[in-house]
């Protein structure tokens, strides 16, 4: 039995929000991108140092709810650190190679948006006992809960709504193609999906 899989793969746009500052500041202007984002990508700033000031290099301060994250100084907030729903700023100071902290400048708050689930396991590449027997695992980076479904598969095949594990029992093995699809929800809009195909046969045995 051959069961090649194949994975779908979720495309995000990377738009990027731009701010242009005042002439003669030190920084010309901020970016930040992707938007949308979501704790599936992150969030990256990006700053423009004016090019007649070439003794400044920039610090970061970001801010999840208000709440300030001490411990990331870098242009780039993993999104790990945050999920769905939670609103996201940035300062970006401005310091020159003296020590001198120059005027800051602080994005509009942006709100993470929902990231879709992921998934993580590989149909099996033989039959069990009783049949076919794949337990699906996915992961969600918001931890919302996950809700499994088969769009596409052959008949008396069933999957476990809660856990994921697919189940089709068979005393003689079908011979044939069967297409599998899978869906794996979470219940605010998101999906991931994965399809593969049975390709089951017997095999002559020379004697």
């Amino acid at each position: 039995m051959k069961t090649p899989a194949a994975k779908t793969l979720l495309l995000i746009s990377a738009v990027l929000l731009t701010f242009t500052l005042p002439s003669m500041a030190a920084v010309n202007s901020v970016r930040i991108g992707p938007l949308p984002f979501s704790a599936a990508t992150g969030v990256t700033v990006e700053a423009e140092i004016a090019k007649d000031r070439p003794d400044v290099s920039l610090e970061y301060r970001w801010f999840i709810n208000d709440d300030e994250q001490f411990f990331e100084k870098s242009a780039s907030l993993p999104g790990h650190l945050f999920k769905r729903g939670d609103v996201i700023a940035v300062e970006v100071t401005p310091v020159t190679y003296a020590g001198e902290r120059l005027l800051s400048t602080v994005s509009r708050p942006f709100e993470a948006m929902n990231a879709p689930p992921v998934i993580t396991s590989e149909p099996p590449e033989e039959l069990a006992d009783s049949g076919f027997r794949y337990q699906v695992t996915a992961v969600d980076p918001d931890d919302d809960a996950l809700t499994f479904r088969l769009e596409d598969a052959p008949e008396k095949m069933t999957i476990n709504a809660t856990s994921g594990l697919i189940l089709w029992p068979f005393d003689t093995m079908p011979e044939g193609d069967f297409p599998v699809k899978i869906i794996v929800e979470d219940d605010h809009g998101g999906q991931a999906e994965q399809l593969f195909e049975l390709q089951m046969s017997y095999e002559e045995v020379a004697l």
